[in-house]
């Protein structure tokens, strides 16, 4: 934990051999240094979650955790559930939570999910999900790797489907999930059929696509971005009037942001021109922070000195 101790998650059950009176519960354990116990947290037992998967504390002094779960016991005693993703304040109370994919027994029973919270304070996580084969019905299930973003209340900006291999035989599940260094992503995982298994990478731009002519990405309503296509050039700087703001490429949707020295907005606007004056005439002295933004995501970032007159 970012105070030197340890968060652990897990799941607690007396499921084996237990049968229709079995439960199961996600826990977090948080520690301080040397380990001793500071809190025990237990999710709802009516939810049916499984062990944790990935847990981190978000910006908000929050956390947030991933495992399978919102499920139901049925007549066998086997529990059928989904992903599971649950946002908790800092009083470990739940804010919010999503689940993904199709009821299901026994493919995703030990999924992979990976969470990272971005600096606007989204979510991007990944995920192997149980669903129809390219949005078909059961009982043509299928396991596909998903990419999805949430925005900090829990509602979704995105999410994406891939099927690295176009075929309902078999499954593929998802092993592993990553930031690159230009904003994107890549996920990584196995396919496996009964006659073969062998394993496939994606690699997607910062909003989940996987290039001009990916048809999955019409939702969007903007054109692709990648972080290292824009740079923004500020002068003068110190200033004591305006600052000016060159923009080398100017798609629609781009939002410039300024911050005083407490941290508070003072000024937004949709970028529109090449070049974006700003007037700091009634603007106090000191330290000033510039924010681009792009689809809700931080592209550009800097900060700025307002002189005297």
């Amino acid at each position: 934990d970012n105070d030197g101790g340890y968060l652990l998650g897990g799941m607690l059950t007396n499921f084996l051999g237990v049968g229709t009176t079995a439960f199961i519960r996600s826990q977090i354990i948080k520690t301080d240094t040397g380990g001793n116990v500071l809190w025990d947290w237990k999710s709802d037992s009516l939810k049916l979650s499984y062990e944790i998967k990935d847990i981190i504390r978000t910006k908000d002094k929050g956390y947030l955790y991933s495992c399978m779960g919102h499920g139901y016991m049925e007549g066998t005693g086997f529990p059928r559930t989904k992903t599971f993703i649950q946002k908790l304040d800092s009083n470990r109370v739940p804010v919010w939570s999503d689940t993904l994919g199709i009821y299901y027994l026994t493919t995703p029973a030990d999924p992979f999910v990976r969470l990272f919270e971005l600096p606007d304070s989204t979510i991007i996580t990944s995920s192997s999900v149980v669903g129809g084969f390219n949005d078909d019905t059961p009982p043509y299930l299928h396991t596909y790797a998903g990419l999805i973003r949430y925005r900090p209340d829990g509602s979704k900006i995105f999410h994406h489907k891939y099927y690295p291999i176009d075929t309902a035989d078999g499954n593929s599940k998802e092993y592993d999930f990553n930031k690159c260094t230009d904003g994107g992503y890549i996920i990584a995982g196995m396919h496996v059929t009964d006659r073969s298994q062998f394993g496939w990478l994606v690699r997607v731009d910062s909003n989940g696509c996987l290039g001009l002519n990916d048809t999955g990405c019409h939702n969007l309503h903007a054109p692709l971005l990648p972080q290292e296509q824009l740079s923004v050039q500020l002068y003068p700087n110190p200033a004591t009037t305006y600052i000016n703001l060159d923009f080398t490429r100017l798609p629609q949707g781009l939002k410039l942001e300024c911050y005083n020295p407490l941290g508070q907005l003072i000024d937004t606007r949709n970028v529109i021109n090449q070049t974006e004056r700003i007037d700091l005439t009634n603007w106090c002295t000191g330290i000033y922070i510039y924010k681009v933004t792009y689809n809700g995501m931080a592209l550009a970032t800097g900060k700025f000195v307002k002189m005297g007159d």
